[in-house]
């Protein structure tokens, strides 16, 4: 019976593990090329909480990409429009490294994020779902558009909030931060009721003239 000899084995393996690694690389498939765009993009976003975090604790600036009538409308207190700028007119605006783009859509801001990031803006972030998220968490009067009421410490928390965005003076506590991610209070009855389908038909008007 012939035995086994190990440092054949091992030299098979060695050599099919050559020739694999050699595969790979022609193929493009080596470990750095591996980082898909999509890791990128999903930690350049960030929520309100973590994007009110970033300006009150970080004192990250915020930039407002979208057109300028959309600015008028609505922004975040703070912000600066920079109507269609891209990461070269952005990157001179952060502040150590960080920066909060603010983006009509969530892959517009991704996009920025990451050309950002690729010039030195290590710490860039967008906000998802953009002004709109923004508005509907710290701006609408959440408690007319809930039929539960606030919960408790969200009052108080959320005041602190709003000042602290309008005056920019100290630090917003992080425990405030803390309360209003925790309480997940949001707006459930903004949803209009959808009104019957009409059937197409014209209703006979009973009478007449004579």
């Amino acid at each position: 019976m012939m035995r086994f000899n190990t440092k054949v084995g091992a030299g098979v393996l060695l050599g099919a593990g050559l020739v694999y690694l050699v595969a790979a690389l022609a193929a493009g498939h080596s470990a750095a090329s591996q980082t898909p765009p999509e890791i990128v993009a999903r930690e350049a976003g960030v929520d309100v909480w973590q994007g009110l975090r970033l300006v009150s604790q970080e004192r990250a600036p915020i930039v407002d990409v979208r057109p300028a009538d959309r600015y008028r409308l609505y922004h975040l207190p703070g912000s600066a429009s920079q109507p269609g700028a891209g990461a070269a007119r952005l990157a001179p605006l952060a502040r150590d490294g960080r920066l909060l783009v603010v983006a009509a859509t969530d892959e517009e801001g991704a996009r920025l994020a990451g050309k950002l990031r690729k010039r030195g803006v290590k710490r860039a972030h967008f906000l998802t779902g953009g002004a709109r998220s923004w508005y509907l968490a710290l701006e609408l009067p959440v408690p007319l558009f809930n039929s539960k009421p606030p919960p408790h410490g969200y009052d108080r928390a959320l005041q602190r909030a709003r000042d602290w965005m309008r005056s920019r003076r100290g630090a917003l506590p992080l425990v405030d931060i803390a309360t209003l991610s925790a309480a997940g209070y949001a707006p459930t009855m903004l949803q209009s009721k959808a009104r019957p389908a009409s059937s197409g038909k014209k209703k006979k008007i009973a009478g007449g003239c004579g």
